[in-house]
């Protein structure tokens, strides 16, 4: 029981950061949503060089809620050094698919005609920022020794995690954001429509 408090005591507010942000990483399962979009799946949207980036997406995306788990329940060094891993696979797979864009870019907009190209670009951009700001507070000396102090600790209960667990909601939403992608696509194109574009 003790050890359990340590662990609650001495969590990082750093953590809870990490946890939301990674969470949100839960959307990434769109990449199953846009597979069919793909030329080499008969798709019109996407030339066939897609499939990596988006087969990756859709791996992180499945395996986001799992990571999350780990890190907030049952802080190991372990644990740290599959967090530290898997944000870095994500952080290449949104180097992959901004060099697949600047070298086979989309026949057209993935998020309808009226949609500048460059908002798919602002898109991938600003969740690589995301991601490359848990990666560095993954690094911080206070997060890593949190890890590492918690070794010998037993696995938290929902309730004793950042947020009481409630960053389960944040995979739900960022699940649901995946899922349902085309219909935001459809509004934003629909709102640069009327802009003009």
């Amino acid at each position: 029981m003790q050890s359990k408090m340590n662990a609650v005591k001495n969590r990082p507010k750093e953590l809870t950061t990490i946890l939301i942000i990674l969470s949100w990483m839960t959307y990434r399962i769109l990449g199953f949503i846009f597979m069919p979009s793909i030329e080499v799946f008969g798709g019109d949207v996407l030339p066939t060089a897609w499939i990596i980036p988006l087969g990756q997406d859709a791996l992180i995306g499945l395996t986001a809620p799992i990571v999350v788990y780990l890190l907030a329940t049952r802080p190991k060094i372990i644990t740290y050094a599959i967090g530290l891993a898997w944000v870095w696979w994500g952080i290449a797979d949104f180097g992959v698919g901004l060099v697949t864009e600047i070298f086979q870019p989309p026949f057209k907009s993935p998020m309808g005609e009226n949609t500048p190209s460059l908002v798919l670009t602002g898109w991938l951009l600003t969740n690589l920022a995301l991601e490359l700001y848990a990666f560095y507070l993954l690094l911080t000396p206070k997060v890593r020794n949190y890890f590492i102090a918690s070794e010998k600790d037993k696995p938290l209960s929902l309730k004793k995690t950042p947020l009481s667990g409630k960053w389960i909601f944040a995979i739900v939403a960022a699940a649901l954001t995946g899922l349902f992608f085309p219909i935001m696509a459809m509004g934003i194109n629909g709102f640069f429509k009327m802009l003009g574009y």
